[in-house]
């Protein structure tokens, strides 16, 4: 099976592949093959390898790879292909100086990578709410939040009610080519920590699942309840 790799977390050590037949494939660094990863082949394409390179500094956004797949969808023998499509890595890319939230893409940037899915916080106020969903994004491997959405809802707590806002967007990497930048596709394109992501939205489908369940339980233990007293008159 050929591939591209779409992310990769070195200090995770986790990364995923998308097939060339469709599927998304999830990997560790145990699953590559470190004794058929030639690396010298690589330094046209990836430009920023360090002369010490070992495989796992090639474990870059869109290098191409082989794999063989097992019957549990796991992943053994990764490899590099020969045929490589990495030439954008070498031009330099400029990056904004502080992580914000972007309501419209400024020229001359562009979205390198962004997330599936969306991010969300509660907050007492608008300020709050903002600040730290652009420190969720920093934290999440972004330099920009984007499809951001804000409203304000009413929480009622026993003899009185407050207002919280509830905020979304969604993390994203944005940057454009300049000589003089410091940035490399490769590793803008890797900066992301989808995986972090997905495991957060899931979690929160979880939650809001659970507090339904909650819901309907305490609805049900209500008529039971209602039942049982109106038959013990």
């Amino acid at each position: 099976m050929k591939g591209t790799i779409s992310f990769y977390n070195a200090d995770e050590q986790r990364g995923s592949i998308k097939g060339d037949d469709g599927n998304i494939y999830d990997f560790t660094l145990d699953n590559v093959n470190a004794d058929n990863f030639e690396i010298e082949p690589l330094r046209e394409v990836i430009t920023s390898l360090p002369k010490s390179a070992t495989y796992k500094d090639c474990l870059v956004s869109d290098l191409r790879v082989g794999f063989e797949v097992l019957e549990d969808d796991s992943l053994k023998d990764i490899y590099a292909l020969k045929e490589q499509n990495l030439i954008l890595d070498k031009v330099h890319y400029m990056v904004p100086k502080e992580v914000g939230i972007a309501l419209d893409i400024p020229k001359p940037y562009q979205v390198i990578d962004k997330a599936e899915f969306l991010i969300h916080r509660t907050a007492r106020n608008p300020r709050s709410l903002m600040l730290g969903l652009i420190s969720d994004c920093k934290a999440l491997g972004g330099n920009v939040l984007i499809d951001f959405e804000k409203k304000q809802i009413v929480k009622n707590s026993i003899g009185f009610s407050y207002y919280l806002y509830e905020g979304q967007g969604r993390v994203a990497v944005m940057a454009y080519p300049d000589e003089k930048g410091t940035s490399r596709m490769s590793l803008l394109k890797s900066s992301i920590n989808h995986q972090r992501i997905a495991k957060i939205h899931k979690e929160d489908l979880n939650n809001k699942l659970g507090i339904k369940l909650l819901k309907i339980l305490g609805a049900f233990l209500l008529v039971m309840f209602t039942i049982g007293f109106i038959l013990a008159k």
